[in-house]
Order: C-alpha cells, then structure tokens, then sequence
C-alpha cells in the first residue's frame, strides 16, 4: 500500500493595488499608516496567521477577513517617519519563504498624510462646537 502525501502548492503574486481589482505599479500611503493593499495571486492559505506581509520592513496587518484563495489584503502600518519613503517592495511570508509582488513598490507619502492646520474658535467652553481645518 502506498500513502500519497499532498504536496503543499507554494503562493504566487501577480500584482498589488490600492483599489481592488485596479493593479499599479506605484503604491503610495499615509506616513501613519492606514492604507489597504489587495495583493492579487493564487494558492493564499484561508488562514490569515500562517501568513505575513511586509512593506519594505514596516508590517502590514492582515485582517480575520483578508484572505480569500486569490485576494490577500493588509492595513499598512505608521512608518514613524516625519518624511517620505519610497521605493518599498512588498513581500508575503509563507512558510518561512519570502515572496515580493512583482513590479510593484509602495511609498508611505508626506502628501498622502493628513494634517491640521487650524481649529477654530482657538478657545471655547465646553460643549461648544470645532471647526478642524486640514
């Protein structure tokens, strides 16, 4: 009698966006994070914890729900950085093996970053309603 083992099919990546179904080959976010990344392949465990993704060396978190068998998504996270980072590839952790989205990078941007400029009234009691600028 002879027993089969499966052989475990390894992941393959096409390509990365920030809209679903829409590829780029520049990505870009908010220096603090917050961008979700649809990374487009095939053979994604349904398990979320068996994989990891990284946006150069900052980790993007993958949600419970974001894995299907051929969309893995991920939240990237606060780079810490007061000033753009470009370049960044994009790799998937499997299995202690690394795989980097082809022909993509992604950039955590100044210019995608929020930022306040004013509230108005400056001084107020309390209750009273703010106007944020940004």
């Amino acid at each position: 009698m002879v027993l089969s083992t499966a052989s475990a099919q390894t992941i393959q990546l096409f390509s990365a966006s920030t809209f679903v179904g829409v590829p780029s080959t520049t990505l870009s976010g908010s220096l603090r994070g917050g961008r979700t990344i649809y990374i487009q392949g095939i053979n994604f465990p349904s398990n979320p914890t068996e994989l990891s993704v990284l946006v150069g060396t900052y980790p993007c978190k993958i949600p419970a729900d974001g894995v299907t068998p051929t969309v893995l998504s991920c939240e990237t996270t606060d780079s810490q950085s007061l000033t753009s980072i470009s370049g960044l590839s994009i790799n998937v952790i499997y299995q202690s093996q690394l795989f980097t989205v082809p022909g993509t990078t992604f950039s955590y941007s100044d210019s995608d970053t929020p930022a306040i400029y004013s509230v108005f009234p400056s001084a107020s009691v309390g209750g009273s309603r703010l106007n944020f600028y940004a």
